[in-house]
């Protein structure tokens, strides 16, 4: 939708109902174009003063033309729509931060400021809204019953399927960021999947109220080559170097197992973005829509990787870059109510150490990821290091919860398959 045509929607809305400019938290200073800040302000003051706001008060308030005339309103009217209001609000809100940091990073490029500084004001673009207010009445309300109920439970997130690591975190809840970091080639793509396929599927074989829809933004790698040579593997349970020949490397058996086990794996309702080069607001925009699709879903999104992710305004520091891409990662989590967990490389500085299992201070621009992150997990594999134990058929695969606001830290073992990538 074309930005003038997004504000005369929402202005359109707002004056047929008022009551949504205090609600949605919108201000004169989120528009773009002069006359529709001229309309806003005059659907305030006639607010303050007690009048209604329609069609002729409006027009009639100052002069038409202050309003761009009674063709510019009728147009806005025309394009109201109530349903599509909180959507097309977000998608405003957003070019607005997108106006915003464009501003901000040329003021700081002017007036010389500190990466403090910047960071400061970039971050205080996410209180553009005031919706978060909850009194302790209605908090407590939730809880009341829980001691005398069984069925009540505080929902602990969307399990990853690995049973010691769900034990240790209690899930990836709605709202919050992960990090998960390891040396290239340790199985972080593989460690993605595994808890993408396992969230998927649980409706399948538990009885819960919601679907979770794994979305994988794969910056890198394509699409075709997530499923063919690791999610297909990893299902029907065969060495991923045969997917070079299926038709004469796979067992009569596995062929005999093939329909059934890609039917399951349909079932996991993954959905993949593939274009190399996304912006945080372009993976927001199309999660957004995916939750437009399924109202009735949770969703689980999955980023490969943090330092390939494109920043609003390139050619800034990257410490400035990379802590802005994670808070905007952060507040899309919390704007849309979705865990994210995004991948992140680990410094070469770690084969420096005899013990090279990752720390916080390992993360590349590691200072605001530790920071923003409510969890960091580092990823560790001995055969990594050793091939006797790399060519085993299960080896022990270490999940360091190093950071978690919500729950435990500590180090847990999985066993892992790297032939078929399967992690358990």
């Amino acid at each position: 939708m074309e930005h003038n045509l997004l504000e005369m929607s929402i202005i359109g809305t707002i004056i047929n109902h008022p009551f949504l400019l205090k609600e949605s938290g919108i201000n004169i200073g989120h528009f773009d174009s002069k006359i529709n800040v001229n309309i806003i302000s005059v659907i305030e003051q006639l607010m303050s003063e007690g009048k209604e706001v329609e069609f002729v008060t409006i027009l009639m308030h100052q002069t038409p033309e202050f309003v761009g005339g009674a063709s510019y309103l009728t147009t806005c009217i025309d394009n109201s729509n109530l349903d599509k209001f909180n959507g097309r609000v977000a998608e405003f809100l957003d070019k607005w931060k997108q106006r915003e940091t464009r501003r901000i990073q040329s003021l700081s490029l002017q007036e010389g400021w500190s990466a403090q500084e910047i960071i400061q004001k970039l971050s205080d673009l996410d209180t553009t809204r005031i919706d978060d207010r909850k009194s302790i009445k209605s908090e407590l309300v939730k809880y009341f019953e829980m001691p005398f109920n069984e069925t009540q439970k505080v929902d602990t997130g969307i399990e990853s399927g690995i049973t010691e690591l769900d034990k240790l975190i209690e899930g990836f809840r709605p709202k919050e960021l992960t990090i998960i970091s390891a040396r290239p080639s340790v199985g972080k793509t593989d460690v993605i999947l595994t808890i993408g396929k396992n969230a998927g599927l649980r409706h399948v074989t538990t009885m819960f109220k919601k679907r979770v829809i794994p979305v994988v933004f794969s910056l890198e790698m394509e699409t075709e080559l997530l499923v063919l040579k690791r999610l297909i593997p990893s299902t029907v349970g065969f060495n991923r170097g045969k997917t070079k020949d299926l038709f004469n490397l796979l067992t009569a058996e596995q062929k005999d197992k093939w329909s059934t086990d890609l039917g399951i794996l349909s079932e996991s309702g993954f959905e993949f973005f593939d274009k190399p080069g996304q912006k945080v607001s372009e993976m927001r925009s199309k999660v957004r829509l995916l939750q437009n699709e399924y109202p009735d879903c949770e969703f689980l999104v999955m980023i490969d990787y943090l330092s390939i992710i494109k920043p609003e305004q390139p050619g800034q520091n990257r410490n400035i870059e990379i802590g802005q891409i994670t808070n905007d990662l952060k507040t899309m989590a919390k704007e849309l109510g979705v865990h994210v967990i995004v991948l992140s490389q680990l410094s070469r500085n770690i084969e420096t150490r005899p013990n090279k299992r990752p720390m916080n201070s390992d993360l590349r621009e590691s200072g605001e990821i530790e920071q923003i992150a409510d969890m960091i997990i580092g990823l560790y594999r001995e055969g990594y290091y050793n091939e006797e134990v790399n060519n085993q058929t299960w080896q022990p695969f270490e999940f360091c919860v190093t950071k978690n606001r919500n729950g435990g830290v500590g180090t847990v073992t999985a066993a892992y398959n790297r032939f078929l990538g399967v992690i358990k």
